[in-house]
């Protein structure tokens, strides 16, 4: 398996924990009160965010990482109104090198 097929398998992991099962638990919990009709749309068109990633993740693996952990914390934040919590260190410590 070369690492284009496991970069794969773990997004399918990520995606399936992160997506898959929170909307299968909100798919069960509505459907108690009305209808739900779930759709799965399995197209990959010609430009996929997979291959966006895997192709940044190859030059610039802390970047990638700190620009996730950035648009994260902003969405929650801004859109979802979830406050950050501080722990006592920061991205940028846990990411620097030697850390």
């Amino acid at each position: 398996m070369d690492s284009e097929e496991k970069f794969q398998n773990w997004t399918n992991i990520f995606t399936d924990a992160g997506f898959g099962a929170p909307t299968e638990l909100g798919i069960r919990m509505q459907s108690q009160h009305a209808p739900v009709y779930a759709y799965h749309y399995s197209y990959k068109g010609q430009f996929s965010l997979t291959d966006l990633l895997l192709a940044i993740s190859k030059k610039y693996p802390v970047i990638l990482e700190y620009l996730y952990y950035r648009v994260h914390k902003l969405l929650e934040e801004k859109l979802f109104g979830i406050p950050s919590h501080h722990y006592g260190r920061s991205c940028t410590t846990i990411i620097s090198v030697g850390n």
